[in-house]
């Protein structure tokens, strides 16, 4: 019943921890029984070890810490956020013609802990710019723009539903173990692609996980799959784009370009013979350089009636090339090598569509243990190397199995030895 409610409602329901009796006694006053009920409810989606408090809409005047969410991928107070559309159809009275259907497109966010939300602007003094207005999920979140869904979304509605009706029954949306959701995004990799070093197959996969909780990272690895033509770098990009978040591929194209595929996308940005990296020069190789950190991904774009706006471009990455990069930006890289002859190992043909989705519920539910995890192994990083590796490090060690986090270990110390 609960799951039911949850569904058409949208959002988690409440349940008390006070079993309600049958009957009142002959000397309990009702109102202070239901007063107590009250008093104990909790939502039900959200475990009790686990009940991060969003920023409330401010009661009372003053001036606030101006700290607005990135809605694509967003992370905030321990949950995650996807933006994603619906049809709405109503019934509307048609004016003595009887009933009519009415349909509308809307824009919701559904948050880790099974709440799905809306999005309002706040109300503002009269002749604010709309640059400085205020935008608001309905938990009170700050965002730095009202939400607009993924031009290429990658979790299905009907997985979104599934979700959150597992979140309002308290039951765990897993419905299979971490490492062996990693272990079929390792083999459905393999069965389109080989490489010479087989622990690479394992960064690829952690590197897809990555990028469904990607704003859980201060920083983000390029992934640089490099080898000679023919010797498999565009099926690489293409299996790791097929399970990743919200991915795209831009091939060739500017700096400018790539701000504005992140703000329409949101997630996992492919550059496909990426040649002109080379050098390292230009706006594309600086946006990349400066793109790979959270707290260096702006970028000042011109917009029609001359207005400049600060766009955020931090996300994933993924870049094939057949030459080195410069020093400076492969600096930001986890490169994985391809090579001639060597062939795939081909697998029967799996559902990515399923297992992309069962990635977007494993980032909701184990976001805040990643989170921690992430949270302790950066207070030992030392140097830029420590800064692109721990993300996959933070992953596997939460959520892998032994075989991925002895191929990671093995990767990143041969990683080092190359560097």
């Amino acid at each position: 019943m609960r799951a039911r409610i949850a569904r058409i409602a949208r959002r988690p329901i409440q349940t008390t921890m006070t079993n309600r009796p049958e009957r009142y006694g002959s000397g309990m006053d009702a109102s202070d029984d239901s007063n107590r009920w009250l008093d104990d409810m909790l939502d039900a989606s959200l475990p009790t070890e686990d009940r991060a408090v969003a920023n409330p809409i401010a009661g009372e005047a003053g001036d606030f810490a101006a700290e607005p969410m990135p809605v694509h991928g967003g992370f905030c107070n321990g949950r995650l956020f996807y933006p994603f559309r619906v049809e709405r159809r109503r019934a509307m009275d048609g004016g003595g013609r009887g009933p009519r259907m009415v349909h509308s497109y809307e824009t919701l966010v559904v948050r880790s802990d099974g709440a799905v939300l809306e999005a309002s602007t706040l109300p503002s003094p009269p002749g604010t710019p709309s640059s400085q207005r205020v935008h608001a999920l309905t938990d009170g979140t700050r965002v730095a723009a009202l939400p607009t869904p993924s031009r290429n979304p990658t979790w299905s509605l009907d997985a979104i539903n599934a979700f959150v009706a597992a979140r309002a029954t308290g039951t765990d949306p897993c419905v299979r173990q971490p490492y062996e959701i990693l272990d079929d995004v390792h083999r459905m990799i393999g069965s389109k692609v080989s490489l010479p070093v087989t622990d690479d197959m394992w960064v690829a996969a952690i590197f897809v996980v990555v990028t469904h909780m990607f704003r859980i990272f201060n920083a983000l690895p390029i992934l640089l799959v490099q080898g000679d033509h023919g010797t498999g770098k565009s099926e690489l990009a293409a299996a790791v784009a097929n399970l990743s978040f919200n991915a795209v591929t831009m091939g060739q194209g500017s700096a400018a370009a790539l701000v504005r595929l992140m703000r329409e996308c949101g997630g996992l940005i492919v550059l496909d013979d990426a040649e002109v990296l080379g050098a390292g020069f230009g706006d594309l190789a600086q946006c990349l350089k400066t793109g790979y950190r959270a707290s260096t991904a702006r970028k000042p774009i011109t917009l029609p009636g001359g207005r400049v706006e600060t766009f955020d471009f931090f996300g994933p990455r993924l870049v094939t090339c057949t030459r080195s990069l410069e020093p400076i930006l492969a600096s930001r890289c986890v490169r994985i090598a391809s090579a001639c002859g060597v062939p795939a190992m081909r697998l029967p043909e799996n559902d990515s569509a399923a297992l992309r989705d069962e990635l977007h519920v494993l980032a909701m539910a184990r976001a805040a243990e990643v989170a921690r995890a992430y949270a302790e192994m950066t207070m030992a990083m030392c140097d830029r190397k420590a800064e692109i590796w721990t993300p996959l490090l933070a992953v596997v060690e939460t959520l892998g199995s032994e075989a991925a986090q002895d191929a990671l270990r093995r990767a990143r110390s041969r990683h080092s030895s190359l560097v």
